[in-house]
């Protein structure tokens, strides 16, 4: 399996569970895989130079208390499995995900 087909396949199984556990549709993320690709969409995610508010999907993880399924998540995973992923930018999920639980 290819790095774009083992990490759009996690990001649309964690966002599944996401949907029924929430009930939020996470549309934005899968219509942003369908054009972008899941790899480029995760960098984005964590990228200090794009846009670093949290989405509404970021939010909705939060409040449920599954972080563990963002796919700032998913980028530490495989990153931290020597996957697709490097160490800055795992380092840069890790500082997404603790600045989500500050301030979400």
């Amino acid at each position: 399996m290819f790095d774009e087909d083992k990490v759009r396949e996690e990001i649309l199984r964690r966002t599944a569970e996401a949907e029924l556990l929430t009930g939020h549709s996470f549309y934005g993320l899968r219509k942003a895989i369908r054009d972008d690709g899941a790899i480029a969409t995760a960098r984005r995610l964590i990228d200090p130079k794009g846009d670093t508010k949290f989405q509404m999907g970021m939010r909705e993880l939060k409040k449920a208390g599954l972080l563990r399924l963002s796919v700032e998540q998913i980028i530490v995973d495989f990153g931290e499995r020597g996957e697709i992923f490097s160490v800055d930018e795992v380092e840069a999920a890790k500082e997404r995900l603790a600045m989500a639980e500050l301030v979400l």
